[in-house]
């Protein structure tokens, strides 16, 4: 940049110079200071088909991974045979009882016991979570679901066994219909409110917001609205590690899926901005027709993942 003395601008008539400035600012927003993020006709930054690998989702090898004798069951924190949306669930929390943070893995195997020698085995392949950095008290929820009816006769759970790669976690006394088989809907960190900052990346501070969401969308048809995510500190926020986000219909395991964030078009989000993405989702044929809730949780690469990453809204099939 030229820098012009003051003498030769005398005569000038200043306002031209400071709308020149303005409008290079405007231009430039990554430059001024805001928020870099390209956007479609839509006003939104584009949706775009990367879905994520458990690879990209690794958790690092800085935190050792959780011993399962370090894992507790605590108490009053489970919920069995609820049904919502033609499937019935449940779910638990597992603590961290040690004394140094770890990392827990997703289960690599869930299974249900039975009164018979029957154990039914339940999908955790669809469910692409990281693993998930646990400070002493910081507990995890696990969510198992399986179809309401599938023509079979009625066969009830007596508990689940969950394995883990430093050993098998038992949940005895889980009840719930699982003749139908599953799949695991949900493995997310929720926070003793004792996180230390150095176990937490810079993308657990945003915000989430779900939008533009159909009154009604059919099955088979690919559901578009939009996730705004808002940084509400004093500090811009990288996406230099692109974190991922999984989207589905709840209680339906067959509807859901994780992408990674279209974040080669947006590096950061400025202090106090935010950004909206573009999302789709694709709803599997054979979806039961009636209201239903479309869930939005951002997945971090690493570190705790608090409830500003979470978003919901709801549709009706037809």
């Amino acid at each position: 940049m030229q820098l012009i003395p003051g003498s030769a601008l005398a005569g000038r008539r200043p306002g031209r110079t400071w709308y020149a400035v303005v409008l290079a600012c405007l231009v430039v927003l990554t430059g001024c200071g805001g928020t870099s993020a390209p956007e479609d006709s839509s006003g939104l930054v584009p949706w775009t088909d990367e879905p994520a690998q458990a690879a990209q989702l690794a958790q690092s090898a800085t935190f050792p991974t959780c011993k399962a004798t370090a894992l507790r069951l605590p108490r009053h924190e489970q919920r069995w045979g609820g049904v919502w949306n033609d499937a019935v669930s449940g779910f638990f929390m597992v603590e961290n009882s040690g004394r140094r943070p770890c990392a827990l893995p997703r289960p690599s195997r869930v299974t249900a016991t039975t009164r018979s020698p029957l154990r039914v085995g339940f999908e955790v392949g669809g469910l692409a979570a990281p693993a998930v950095v646990l400070d002493p008290g910081d507990r995890v929820q696990v969510q198992v679901s399986s179809p309401y009816d599938c023509g079979k006769p009625l066969v009830r759970s007596t508990g689940f066994a969950f394995v883990f790669p430093t050993g098998t976690l038992r949940v005895p006394g889980a009840r719930m219909a699982v003749q139908c088989g599953g799949s695991l809907v949900d493995f997310t960190a929720r926070s003793s409110g004792t996180v230390r900052s150095s176990t937490m990346p810079p993308a657990s501070r945003l915000r989430t917001t779900i939008s533009r969401v159909p009154l009604t969308a059919a099955a088979g048809d690919t559901v578009s609205y939009a996730v705004t995510l808002t940084n509400p500190t004093s500090t811009a926020i990288s996406l230099d590690t692109c974190p991922s986000y999984q989207e589905g219909i709840k209680g339906q395991p067959s509807s859901v899926h994780t992408y990674r964030l279209n974040c080669g078009s947006v590096t950061r989000i400025g202090p106090h901005s935010s950004v909206s993405f573009a999302m789709q989702l694709p709803l599997p044929e054979g979806l039961a027709p009636g209201a239903a809730v479309l869930d939005w949780k951002l997945n971090l690469p690493s570190g705790p993942v608090g409830t500003g990453q979470f978003a919901s809204s709801g549709v009706t099939i037809e």
